[in-house]
């Protein structure tokens, strides 16, 4: 056997293991940038919360300046503080990790080792703030919406990816380009409502709040200075 064909062999041999390595389909529940994830399957809650806390009660946030938008994507207006804290995302991140994901609107997700593509399952008691059911469909209504809509950068990182439901509760997604990172990026996505956002622009300032998943529900708007949100019950 000649050195060429020896090294040949070796070429195809490399070639065939790392296709191999990115054809292994894993199964996680969470993810992380550095290391491992914190968390256990079926955790109860993040350390840093007290279940036992009393329910109920006020905070008051202050910030410089006024608004006149409930929507944060708006190519135009002031957003009013923190409303980006108003949309839930497939997976969350914790506030005692480096970049570790957990579950949300998801269950889990399916996925090469190279994230080429992930298929994500929706949690089934994963709701809007109306109680309607949050499906694979409005998972991929919003990435088509941020790609058509959305700010030119948004459409330049993930130009020639695809999100779509191949069932009611599992969305599918894949990159042109296999990236954790970018993975990741449209997992902490906020997943908007279609019967809402179908009828409206998301280039488009919002005088007053969407359905939002959380259970939040914003009852006064005051001058464009304050703006109440309460706990539905």
């Amino acid at each position: 056997m000649t050195k060429a064909v020896r090294a040949l062999m070796l070429l195809c041999l490399s070639t065939l293991s790392l296709t191999l390595r990115a054809a292994e389909i894993n199964e996680s529940y969470s993810f992380a940038v550095l290391g491992d994830p914190k968390y256990a399957v079926n955790f109860t809650q993040f350390d840093y919360v007290n279940p036992a806390a009393p329910k109920g009660g006020n905070i008051t946030l202050s910030a410089i300046g006024t608004f006149d938008n409930f929507n944060r994507y708006a190519m135009r207006g002031n957003p009013g503080v923190r409303t980006d804290t108003l949309y839930d995302t497939l997976f969350t991140t914790s506030d005692d990790e480096p970049g570790s994901y957990y579950p949300l609107i998801a269950e889990m997700a399916r996925y090469p080792s190279n994230f080429a593509w992930a298929e994500v399952s929706i949690n089934p008691r994963a709701r809007f703030q109306d109680g309607s059911p949050i499906t694979a469909e409005d998972v991929a209504f919003t990435f088509n919406k941020f790609m058509t809509e959305g700010v030119p950068q948004f459409r330049l990182i993930y130009k020639g990816a695809t999100v779509r439901a191949i069932a009611p509760l599992t969305v599918r997604i894949e990159l042109a380009t296999p990236s954790k990172d970018r993975m990741l990026g449209l997992f902490s996505l906020p997943v908007f409502p279609e019967k809402f956002w179908k009828d409206h622009k998301l280039s488009d300032p919002l005088s007053s709040p969407a359905a939002f998943q959380r259970a939040l529900q914003n009852h006064r708007l005051e001058n464009g200075a304050i703006h109440h949100l309460f706990s539905s019950p």
